[in-house]
């Protein structure tokens, strides 16, 4: 490990935004403790982050809506320090962050915990023929629902055509609605700031290497209505 990512490491274990629960058991996977309720404003709305590496989205959007809560997950702490940092600096109090795994949350989460969840470019795992590690698999897609709202949507972004195609058709076998979704989103019809505005790390070196962005807007739940925008 290297100096910078060792010092990291150690450093994010002191600050107060960032949390790291603890497997409690491995069958079911129950975490300890579970989400601190008297960490969030009840009457704000919560919207994840995951996989969200130094947590582009999350700074983005807790700094345009301060009255909405924002949680960044993901398992790399050196990342997760960047994005922790940058939210103390710009003195973000409706940001948290957790070291976890994405299949671990159903455990740490409580039923109808998020309004929304934001997957910007998730590893594709070409290596995972059956597609399990994908962060829009079956197997994935079911965690969700322990902890989203009914009426709450996922927006995701991709590269990859690939994890493009793996998704629309696991929407559309799992029981869930397709509100919105395009193949390049930079020259399509939408123009949604939040949309549009905020660029990973991971979206900027692939359009400058002529990668088109893949977009789609979607909710677990079939009888949600057919276009419900997420920043409404």
């Amino acid at each position: 490990m290297g100096r910078k990512k060792s010092f990291r490491y150690q450093d994010i274990k002191t600050m107060d935004r960032v949390l790291f629960p603890k497997l409690k058991g491995t069958d079911p996977i129950r975490l300890e403790p579970c989400w601190p309720k008297n960490l969030l404003n009840p009457e704000h709305p919560v919207f994840l982050e995951l996989g969200c590496g130094k947590g582009e989205y999350t700074l983005a959007l807790a700094a345009k809506y301060p009255e909405r809560n924002f949680i960044g997950v993901d398992v790399k702490s050196d990342r997760l320090w960047v994005g922790a940092t940058g939210a103390m600096e710009a003195g973000l109090e409706n940001v948290w962050f957790i070291r976890a795994r994405i299949d671990h949350l159903a455990g740490y989460f409580p039923a109808h915990f998020a309004d929304g969840i934001w997957i910007p470019f998730p590893d594709p795992a070409p290596g995972n023929i059956s597609g399990r590690k994908r962060l829009t698999s079956p197997r994935f897609l079911n965690i969700y629902r322990n902890f989203l709202k009914p009426d709450g949507l996922i927006r995701c972004k991709t590269d990859h055509a690939g994890l493009y195609d793996f998704t629309l058709e696991n929407l559309e076998a799992g029981g869930g609605r397709l509100c919105r979704a395009c193949e390049d989103l930079h020259s399509s019809d939408i123009h949604d700031p939040d949309i549009l505005g905020i660029e990973s790390h991971f979206e900027k070196e692939f359009r400058k290497k002529g990668y088109t962005i893949k977009f789609m807007e979607f909710s677990l739940n079939e009888s949600i209505p057919e276009y419900m925008p997420m920043s409404a």
